[in-house]
């Protein structure tokens, strides 16, 4: 009996510090990105027909920073775990 196992890809990683970084078009078909993004903008087209229906999972850590997300028509978004964080001046100052 031969059995294939694969490794679950790693992650895309984007990054976009002072900049903006576009993935536009049929240009993946993973299902987990991370993005990081310093004063940048980065935006993510995932409505490619190559990606099969299911979850797809981004891990953000975004500082003065914009992530524009393109998904098709009717795709759910669910942001319950996306923690927003303010850092005060006086915080900065420590």
């Amino acid at each position: 009996m031969n059995t294939t196992h694969t490794a679950p890809a790693a992650p895309v990683r984007i990054a976009a510090n002072y900049q903006v970084t576009k993935r536009l078009g049929n240009w993946t078909t993973a299902r987990e990105f991370q993005v990081r993004a310093h004063r940048g903008h980065a935006v993510l087209d995932l409505r490619s027909p190559h990606l099969e229906a299911g979850e797809i999972t981004v891990d953000l850590e975004l500082d003065h920073a914009m992530l524009k997300l393109l998904v098709p028509d009717g795709a759910v978004i669910d942001d319950w775990d996306l923690r927003r964080h303010r850092l005060d001046r006086a915080d900065a100052a420590r």
